[in-house]
């Protein structure tokens, strides 16, 4: 079962080019298909007519499968969108809490020059929540250079935590590609669905 967000990634969207590439090749099928016209006033159709009736018909098929591959694209991507969101909150709650509230505010008043001291001396009294304080501030921030001085000064197992954690999808990336499920198993214009040959 995939735990890291690259993993859930990974897995998710191998699953997801699965689907749309049996859609696809579920519309090929369909307007592939012979279609035959039948009925008592069969015969009097004109061939416009006749290609009328087989394009809905095959339209009719291709919206009922659009619908089915809609709804299972749908459940796979909110099923990965809720396991991305549950570890990236596990990532932050490991890697930004921060138990102490004075060196939570300590750490909000300083500056670039003030962090870095912090985690100086964190480091060098075996404070490591006073050094997170500092971090978490600084990662809010965008403080490259604290950050690095927290990897290599104080918790250099944290590393790998915060570069996955900082690779997370945004929540909007999360909801525009579940949005996406209509776009991409839209039901065809009935008209794409007929070769001329194919119907009879």
């Amino acid at each position: 079962m995939p735990e890291t967000i690259y993993e859930i990634e990974k897995v998710g969207s191998e699953r997801a080019t699965e689907l749309v590439r049996d859609w696809y090749t579920t519309l090929d099928e369909i307007k592939a298909s012979r279609v035959e016209i039948s009925g008592p006033h069969a015969d009097l159709l004109t061939e416009e007519q006749r290609l009328q009736a087989a394009a809905d018909a095959k339209a009719q098929k291709a919206a009922q499968k659009a619908q089915e591959y809609r709804s299972d694209y749908e459940e796979l991507t909110q099923g990965r969108n809720d396991a991305v969101r549950s570890r990236t909150r596990k990532l932050h709650k490991e890697l930004m809490t921060v138990e102490s509230t004075s060196a939570l505010a300590e750490a909000r008043k300083g500056d670039v020059g003030a962090l870095l001291d912090m985690v100086d001396m964190a480091a060098h009294a075996g404070n490591p929540e006073f050094a997170r304080a500092a971090f978490s501030v600084a990662a809010k921030r965008q403080l490259g250079d604290v950050v690095a001085a927290y990897f290599d000064k104080v918790a250099p197992e944290a590393r790998d935590l915060y570069a996955e954690y900082s690779q997370a999808p945004t929540e909007e990336t999360l909801e525009n590609r579940l949005a996406d499920a209509a776009r991409i198993f839209a039901a065809p214009d009935p008209r794409s669905l007929i070769p001329v040959a194919a119907v009879y």
